[in-house]
């Protein structure tokens, strides 16, 4: 679908125009691994998804003739980010209870959030904020 979805990217700008993404990528070396075997976000979270890496974007980007002008990475920030919802997730689960929610789904959540948290402190996954120019 990344294609589709440069290839959509591009139709929609004009010439010159820029679009700007906030994505989060995987590590290259982790990327062969990841792509053969799913892994718990795959799975459970985001059934289908695969994350690309930075040199996959520059190729998406290339191929459908946009520059890459800039980027910017921040995945320190992402994982402070992960945490304070992991907090607040703790501090409303008494709110969420009667919506629903049973412990099963609490324990999915919160690992969710510490896999996702120790992926961006590990530079296993990164975000980003990439700028494309037509």
């Amino acid at each position: 679908y990344w294609p589709v979805f440069f290839g959509k990217m591009k139709a929609c700008l004009r010439p010159g125009g820029t679009a700007g993404l906030q994505i989060i990528t995987i590590n290259e070396a982790a990327y062969d691994t990841y792509r053969a075997r799913p892994d718990f976000i795959q799975r459970y979270v985001f059934p289908g998804g695969m994350l690309p890496t930075p040199s996959i974007l520059k190729a998406l980007g290339k191929d459908h003739g946009l520059a890459h002008l800039r980027e910017r990475v921040f995945p320190d920030d992402y994982a402070r980010t992960l945490a304070e919802w992991r907090h607040r997730f703790w501090a409303s689960w008494e709110k969420i209870v009667p919506l629903g929610f049973d412990d099963r789904f609490k324990k999915l959540w919160e690992f969710y959030l510490h896999y996702c948290e120790a992926g961006f402190r590990a530079s296993y996954i990164d975000v980003r904020q990439v700028v494309y120019k037509a």
